[in-house]
C-alpha cells in the first residue's frame, strides 16, 4: 500500500497518496519561483530583464501607459503571486493574478500565433492553466492552506480565480492604447 497523507477538501478528510502532495509542491515551487523571478526582473533588472526602466519602455511600446508605473505594479503582483504559490497560500487569488497577467502577455504576443517557436503565447497559455489546475486541486498537504478553503468550497475558489482573473485581464486590455 502506498504512503498516504491526510487532506481536507469540501469539509471531508481523505487519504491522498504522498506522491500527489509532492507533485503539487514541485509544481508550486517551479511555477511560483518562475513568477517571482519575473517579478524581481521587472523591479530590479535581475535575470537579464529590463528592470523598471526597460520593462516600462517595453510596456509603452506595446500600448501600456504609463509604462514605468505599470512595470512596478506588474513586478509587485508577479512577485506576490509567485510567493503565494511557493508557500501554498491563497491559491485562488494567486491564480487570479496569474490569469490576468498572462492574458495580457498572451494578447501582446497573439499576432505571432500560438507556438512559442514563432514567439507566440504558448508559455502564457500553459501558465494560465497550471494556475487554474492548482486552484482545482488545492495546494496540497505541504502548504500553508493545506486545510483551508477560502471561498467555502473548491468550486467557489475556482470561480473566484477565473472571474477575478478575467476581469483584471480585461481591465488591463481596456487601458491598452
Amino acid at each position: 500500500m502506498a504512503a498516504q497523507t491526510r487532506s481536507r477538501a469540501g469539509g471531508r478528510t481523505a487519504s491522498v497518496p504522498v506522491g500527489t502532495d509532492l507533485g503539487l509542491l514541485v509544481v508550486r515551487l517551479i511555477v511560483g519561483g518562475l513568477f517571482m523571478g519575473h517579478g524581481v526582473g521587472k523591479l530590479f533588472g535581475w535575470f537579464g530583464q529590463g528592470g523598471v526602466n526597460g520593462t516600462g519602455a517595453f510596456f509603452e511600446s506595446v500600448g501600456y501607459k504609463p509604462g514605468e508605473e505599470l512595470a512596478i505594479v506588474a513586478g509587485i503582483v508577479e512577485l506576490a503571486a509567485g510567493a503565494m504559490l511557493v508557500f501554498g497560500f491563497m491559491i485562488p487569488l494567486a491564480a487570479a493574478i496569474i490569469i490576468g497577467d498572462m492574458m495580457n502577455a498572451a494578447w501582446v504576443k497573439s499576432g505571432a500565433g500560438f507556438w512559442v517557436a514563432d514567439d507566440g503565447y504558448e508559455y502564457e497559455f500553459v501558465l494560465i492553466f497550471l494556475a487554474l489546475a492548482l486552484t482545482i486541486t488545492g495546494a496540497g498537504a505541504y502548504a500553508l492552506d493545506r486545510n483551508r478553503e477560502w471561498f467555502r468550497s473548491r468550486a467557489g475558489g475556482v470561480a473566484v480565480a477565473v472571474v477575478l482573473g478575467v476581469i483584471s485581464g480585461v481591465v488591463m486590455l481596456m487601458i491598452r492604447e
